[in-house]
Protein backbone atom coordinates (compact mmCIF):
# COMPACT_ATOMS: atom_id res chain seq x y z
CA UNK A 1 0.00 0.00 0.00
CA UNK A 2 2.70 2.43 1.01
CA UNK A 3 5.89 2.23 -0.96
CA UNK A 4 9.26 3.79 0.84
CA UNK A 5 11.10 6.65 -1.32
CA UNK A 6 14.20 7.13 -0.36
CA UNK A 7 15.28 10.18 0.76
CA UNK A 8 19.36 10.53 -0.54
CA UNK A 9 20.08 13.61 -2.87
CA UNK A 10 19.13 12.63 -6.09
CA UNK A 11 21.36 15.28 -8.00
CA UNK A 12 24.83 16.23 -7.48
CA UNK A 13 25.74 18.52 -4.55
CA UNK A 14 26.00 22.15 -6.09
CA UNK A 15 29.77 22.72 -6.41
CA UNK A 16 31.15 25.58 -3.47
CA UNK A 17 32.52 29.11 -4.73
CA UNK A 18 36.72 28.73 -4.88
CA UNK A 19 36.48 31.70 -3.25
CA UNK A 20 35.12 29.92 0.32
CA UNK A 21 38.16 27.66 -0.34
CA UNK A 22 40.61 30.09 -0.51
CA UNK A 23 38.99 32.09 2.52
CA UNK A 24 38.86 28.68 4.29
CA UNK A 25 42.52 28.20 3.83
CA UNK A 26 43.52 31.68 4.60
CA UNK A 27 41.88 31.64 8.19
CA UNK A 28 43.54 28.09 8.79
CA UNK A 29 46.79 29.43 7.93
CA UNK A 30 46.88 33.26 9.31
CA UNK A 31 44.46 33.23 12.31
CA UNK A 32 42.61 36.47 11.46
CA UNK A 33 41.97 38.86 14.90
CA UNK A 34 45.31 37.83 16.56
CA UNK A 35 44.00 34.37 17.66
CA UNK A 36 46.99 33.02 19.46
CA UNK A 37 45.86 29.52 18.06
CA UNK A 38 45.07 27.67 14.83
CA UNK A 39 41.56 27.91 14.32
CA UNK A 40 39.45 24.19 13.81
CA UNK A 41 36.10 23.88 11.99
CA UNK A 42 34.23 25.99 14.85
CA UNK A 43 36.23 28.70 14.51
CA UNK A 44 36.51 29.06 10.62
CA UNK A 45 32.78 28.70 10.53
CA UNK A 46 32.63 32.25 12.69
CA UNK A 47 34.73 33.96 10.83
CA UNK A 48 33.61 33.29 7.06
CA UNK A 49 30.37 35.30 7.77
CA UNK A 50 32.77 38.29 8.49
CA UNK A 51 34.88 38.51 4.92
CA UNK A 52 34.03 41.49 3.07
CA UNK A 53 34.87 39.25 -0.09
CA UNK A 54 32.64 36.57 0.54
CA UNK A 55 29.68 39.45 1.60
CA UNK A 56 29.81 41.40 -2.12
CA UNK A 57 29.84 37.93 -3.57
CA UNK A 58 26.62 36.91 -1.42
CA UNK A 59 28.02 33.55 -1.41
CA UNK A 60 26.99 30.68 -0.23
CA UNK A 61 28.29 29.54 3.06
CA UNK A 62 29.13 26.13 4.96
CA UNK A 63 27.33 25.62 7.81
CA UNK A 64 28.37 22.35 9.04
CA UNK A 65 31.75 21.50 10.58
CA UNK A 66 31.62 18.17 8.98
CA UNK A 67 32.00 20.50 5.34
CA UNK A 68 35.00 22.71 7.00
CA UNK A 69 36.11 19.57 7.58
CA UNK A 70 36.08 18.11 4.02
CA UNK A 71 37.62 21.40 3.19
CA UNK A 72 40.96 21.51 5.16
CA UNK A 73 41.11 17.06 3.76
CA UNK A 74 41.04 18.47 0.49
CA UNK A 75 43.55 21.66 0.78
CA UNK A 76 45.93 19.43 2.56
CA UNK A 77 45.65 21.25 5.27
CA UNK A 78 45.16 17.55 7.63
CA UNK A 79 45.98 14.69 6.69
CA UNK A 80 44.84 11.13 8.46
CA UNK A 81 46.80 9.88 10.58
CA UNK A 82 48.60 6.34 9.16
CA UNK A 83 47.24 2.96 10.80
CA UNK A 84 49.61 1.64 13.33
CA UNK A 85 50.93 -2.08 12.11
CA UNK A 86 50.98 -3.67 15.43
CA UNK A 87 53.51 -6.73 15.87
CA UNK A 88 53.87 -9.29 18.42
CA UNK A 89 56.57 -9.47 20.92
CA UNK A 90 58.99 -12.69 20.17
CA UNK A 91 58.54 -15.27 22.36
CA UNK A 92 60.55 -15.97 25.56
CA UNK A 93 62.23 -18.21 26.10
CA UNK A 94 61.60 -20.87 29.03
CA UNK A 95 61.74 -19.82 32.51
CA UNK A 96 63.16 -16.22 31.25
CA UNK A 97 60.55 -14.19 32.23
CA UNK A 98 57.58 -14.86 35.08
CA UNK A 99 54.13 -13.00 35.01
CA UNK A 100 52.95 -12.09 38.49
CA UNK A 101 48.79 -12.04 38.60
CA UNK A 102 46.65 -11.12 41.81
CA UNK A 103 43.35 -12.10 42.04
CA UNK A 104 40.26 -12.97 44.23
CA UNK A 105 38.80 -15.91 44.81
CA UNK A 106 34.95 -15.78 43.75
CA UNK A 107 34.07 -19.37 45.18
CA UNK A 108 34.78 -18.13 48.60
CA UNK A 109 32.15 -16.89 50.49
CA UNK A 110 32.07 -13.68 52.56
CA UNK A 111 31.71 -14.62 56.75
CA UNK A 112 27.49 -14.95 56.84
CA UNK A 113 27.98 -13.59 60.48
CA UNK A 114 28.83 -10.12 58.89
CA UNK A 115 31.96 -9.86 61.30
CA UNK A 116 33.99 -10.74 58.75
CA UNK A 117 35.53 -9.13 55.29
CA UNK A 118 32.82 -9.14 52.72
CA UNK A 119 34.80 -8.73 49.37
CA UNK A 120 38.24 -10.02 48.44
CA UNK A 121 38.02 -12.53 50.99
CA UNK A 122 40.70 -14.77 49.81
CA UNK A 123 42.92 -13.41 47.19
CA UNK A 124 45.41 -15.56 44.64
CA UNK A 125 48.94 -14.45 43.52
CA UNK A 126 49.97 -17.00 40.74
CA UNK A 127 53.13 -16.86 38.96
CA UNK A 128 53.17 -17.93 35.36
CA UNK A 129 56.03 -18.76 33.32
CA UNK A 130 55.91 -16.21 30.11
CA UNK A 131 57.62 -18.91 27.38
CA UNK A 132 55.41 -21.74 28.35
CA UNK A 133 52.39 -20.72 29.91
CA UNK A 134 53.27 -23.02 33.01
CA UNK A 135 51.97 -22.25 36.43
CA UNK A 136 55.01 -22.06 38.43
CA UNK A 137 53.46 -21.11 42.13
CA UNK A 138 49.83 -19.94 43.34
CA UNK A 139 49.90 -18.45 46.56
CA UNK A 140 46.48 -18.06 48.38
CA UNK A 141 46.06 -15.64 51.51
CA UNK A 142 43.41 -13.68 53.21
CA UNK A 143 45.40 -10.38 53.59
CA UNK A 144 47.60 -10.06 51.01
CA UNK A 145 50.17 -6.66 50.54
CA UNK A 146 53.42 -6.21 49.72
CA UNK A 147 55.50 -8.14 52.14
CA UNK A 148 52.97 -11.02 52.42
CA UNK A 149 53.07 -11.74 48.66
CA UNK A 150 56.57 -11.42 47.82
CA UNK A 151 58.21 -13.11 50.77
CA UNK A 152 55.90 -15.42 51.24
CA UNK A 153 58.20 -18.33 51.76
CA UNK A 154 58.29 -19.58 48.59
CA UNK A 155 61.15 -21.31 47.28
CA UNK A 156 60.80 -19.72 43.54
CA UNK A 157 60.85 -15.83 45.47
CA UNK A 158 63.59 -16.57 46.99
Amino acid sequence: MLHSRSRARKTPAPAWDPLILRCVEQIRLFPPEGLQRTPGPKAILYYLPRDEQLRERACRLPRSTRTVWKFLHRLGLLTKEPVKKHEPLPPCQPLEEVQVDFKDASTVRPDPSGLGKQQHVVEICNFVDAGTSLLLSAQVHDDFHAATALSGGDPLLT
